[in-house]
């Protein structure tokens, strides 16, 4: 609270109605910057409040050059609901000007107000924005003030500090870094040495000043004068009983709070809203040194606040945290105030943390100047805020502030139920932590890089199983190993893809995508091919392609079977490559062989395309080999296949098509390249060109051996007939019309 005569004080909240209270504002632009300063706080104003300044002034801005009521000025404690010790916040300016042609971007200014013989400054801000308006004369200035300088980073300034040192040597070095003057005072802590517990590549005055406040259990802030100030919350202190009737001669008979400070009584306001219940002092104090790590605590469980995260105990001891606790914590300690919003009068000389006491018809408020906006220029208004969000227990972390830092740092937690020890090393960006609970012994250790992404190896051991799990981001790859009294199983995955091993004393099971192994006599690759000196089974089914020398079996199904000798009663496949074959039945869709095929008089042959030396009919009757379906055969067509018992499928040819089929033939002669012999005929590929190609398929060609195109001229017949049959419809047609 700005010390000044209570007559200035009923100046700057009467209602203004004569011409010598008129308000006069001025905003002093210097040429150069300045270090003046206002007289302390102690003194009372006078003719000389203002001594003459060290710099002449540039630009001096005055009511006629200020639209009038444009002047907001807004400060506050902290920016969250409740208190929070520690914050340091910036107070922000807004006022229009006009016809100023000067460029004030950046420039800093000292705002003061004037009411006849009394002045009082507003701060000193500089100017963030400067923004012409709609009426081409005006134009908006937006400024903060001196708190905006910690907002630079000092990792240079405190790497080079010299370890251990004072908070008080700390904050006097940082301020002059900074070039911030403080008003002198005595911290609670400013004679507690810290040592380097961080090794920052980039930190922000900001973070160290909010660290210094915190365990101090203040509040940043810039006074009217531009200087930094520590201000702790003040308490109002109990008011009388209700049962109590004050004395006629001493209706307040304190204007202090209970720790002697005064706290400033307002009996005139425009509106005035607050609650009932008054907000609960915290009971208790606990620090931490990071994430809930290492810690102490004093009072009661009931209302608890948390310290936490704050570097500058980095690595104190549970001894030292405890007394730390212990002296911060009548600070802390009882706190209480009642939530309201009120409007009244401007107050300049209120700053945020005082205490106020509001005087009702029935009632007194006791609450704090949280936060406060002051509007206007000759009816200027405050309002006043004090908030709360009523969660109990807490907690104001700093680390969250300083996750940038690069630096070392060890932490061990001991509490009832756990014992944490962790190590961090943030310019390798190593971690390692161990913890031990009455159940379990767990460690990991983590590094994360841009390269390689996070690897981490944890390790858990319970009174019934040890697992350990290695992880690597980038990759996306992860392995696990567990064993118990029952089971040891491995697993490794990536993405989609994993592969496991679980043995038991029953059983081993394999579960994976490739599976493979290398031994002396057996071998198996990750495509699946098995090498091998044999394989002995009841029974089998290869999906695939099966080779050997003799292959026998009852069944024998695969894709491709390829031997010398193939003996089974049955086989299915699309293809079979061999010398010999005995078989009961033959489903395939080609056949090769360069001996011969032999079946019983009661096989079952289907077969796409035969290539044979001999085949051979165990039957009655050899000749007969009505039970072999054939779209090509190397051997004699027999007479039985064009009996429609054995076709099916059986359509007509299109005449005209037929016709329009044999016109696209381009009939060649040539010579075959292996034997020399001359030819004549059809070239394949001009007739796997034609469209009626796809209609009939391989009826026009086929694919004989070595994927090279044959052509059954045989199949020709057909469409040669259709062709000329519609020709010779035409021709009649023609003769018809001539004779006419």
């Amino acid at each position: 609270m700005i010390d000044i005569s209570d007559n200035f004080k009923k100046i700057l909240i009467s209602d203004n109605v004569v011409p010598s209270d008129a308000r006069k504002f001025k905003l002093s632009f210097y040429s150069k910057g300045y270090d003046s300063l206002f007289p302390a706080e102690t003194l009372f104003p006078e003719d000389g409040l203002f001594p003459s300044e060290q710099n002449e002034i540039w630009v001096l801005i005055e009511n006629d050059r200020i639209e009038s009521e444009s002047l907001t000025i807004t400060e506050s404690l902290c920016d969250s609901s409740n208190l929070e010790f520690g914050a340091c916040s910036s107070a922000s300016l807004e006022i229009v000007v006009a016809d100023v042609i000067e460029d004030l971007a950046r420039k800093e200014f000292l705002l003061t107000e004037e009411v006849g013989e009394y002045q009082i400054p507003l701060g000193y801000y500089t100017v963030e924005s400067y923004v012409r308006q709609s009426d081409r004369r005006k134009r908006k200035i937006t400024a903060y003030n001196r708190m905006r300088l910690f907002n630079t980073d000092v990792s240079s300034w405190y790497n080079g500090l010299t370890f251990p040192i004072s908070i008080r040597e700390m904050r006097d070095s940082l301020c002059e870094y900074i070039g911030v003057r403080q008003i002198q005072t005595d911290l609670l802590f400013d004679s507690l040495k810290v040592e380097k517990t961080i090794n920052p590549v980039e930190i922000s005055g900001m973070e160290i000043l909010k660290a210094i406040c915190q365990i101090n259990v203040s509040f940043g802030y810039i006074d009217k004068n531009g200087l930094l100030k520590y201000i702790q919350i003040q308490q109002t202190g109990l008011y009388p009983s209700e049962t109590l009737y004050p004395d006629d001669n001493e209706l307040y008979p304190s204007e202090l709070g209970s720790d002697g400070r005064s706290v400033q009584q307002i009996m005139s306001f425009k509106s005035l809203e607050y609650e009932d219940k008054m907000i609960e002092g915290y009971t208790g104090l606990q620090i931490f040194q990071q994430n809930g790590e290492i810690g102490a605590s004093v009072g009661d469980a009931g209302n608890l606040y948390t310290i936490s995260g704050n570097f500058l105990l980095y690595g104190k001891t549970v001894v030292e945290l405890l007394n730390i606790a212990q002296s911060i914590f009548p600070y802390v300690y009882g706190r209480t105030y009642r939530p309201c919003t009120l409007e009244c009068r401007a107050m300049p000389w209120i700053e945020p943390g005082d205490a106020l006491r509001i005087i009702t018809r029935d009632d007194v408020i006791e609450t704090l100047c949280m936060k406060r906006t002051m509007s206007g220029c000759q009816a200027m208004m405050d309002s006043i805020e004090s908030s709360s969000d009523e969660s109990e227990n807490a907690t104001n972390d700093l680390y969250n502030s300083i996750k940038e830092v690069d630096g070392k740092s060890y932490l061990l937690m001991e509490q009832a139920d756990k014992i944490v020890l962790s190590m961090d090393d943030l310019s390798k960006d190593i971690s390692s932590k161990f913890e031990i609970t009455n159940r379990n012994i767990s460690a990991e250790v983590k590094r994360a890089t841009d390269a390689e992404g996070e690897i981490s190896n944890n390790i858990t051991q319970t009174e019934s199983e040890i697992t350990t799990v290695l992880t690597k981001s980038n990759e996306n790859l992860q392995s696990q190993i567990s064993q118990n009294a029952k089971n040891i199983s491995l697993l490794v995955s990536q993405g989609g893809l994993s592969a496991a091993i679980s043995q038991e004393s029953g059983q081993i099971s394999i579960t994976g995508n490739r599976f493979t192994w290398k031994a002396t006599k057996s071998s198996m690759t990750a495509d699946g091919t098995l090498n091998c000196n044999g394989i002995v089974a009841s029974s089998g089914n290869f999906s695939g392609t099966i080779t050997g020398t003799n292959i026998s079996g009852s069944t024998l199904t695969g894709i491709e079977i390829k031997g010398n000798f193939i003996t089974a009663n049955e086989i299915s496949a699309s293809t079979i490559d061999g010398t010999n074959f005995e078989l009961g039945s033959l489903d395939v869709v080609q056949l090769k062989t360069d001996d011969e095929i032999g079946a019983d008089d009661s096989a079952q042959v289907n077969i796409q395309n035969i290539t044979a030396g001999i085949i051979l009919c165990k039957g009655d009757d050899p000749s007969q080999i009505d039970w072999v379906i054939a779209k090509k055969y190397s051997g004699p067509i027999p007479k039985e296949d064009s009996d429609s018992r054995l076709k099916r499928n059986i359509t007509s040819l299109s005449t005209q098509e037929s016709e329009e089929f044999l016109n696209s033939l381009t009939p060649v002669f040539f010579e075959y390249k292996r034997s020399g012999i001359s030819s004549a005929g059809l070239i394949a590929q001009d007739v796997a060109e034609n469209v009626l190609s796809e209609e009939y398929g391989n009826a026009l060609y086929q694919f004989g051996k070595d994927d090279h195109l044959v052509i059954d001229y045989n199949n020709y017949i057909g469409i040669l007939i259709s062709g000329v049959q519609n020709m010779s419809r035409r021709l009649n047609s023609l003769m018809k019309q001539k004779g006419k």
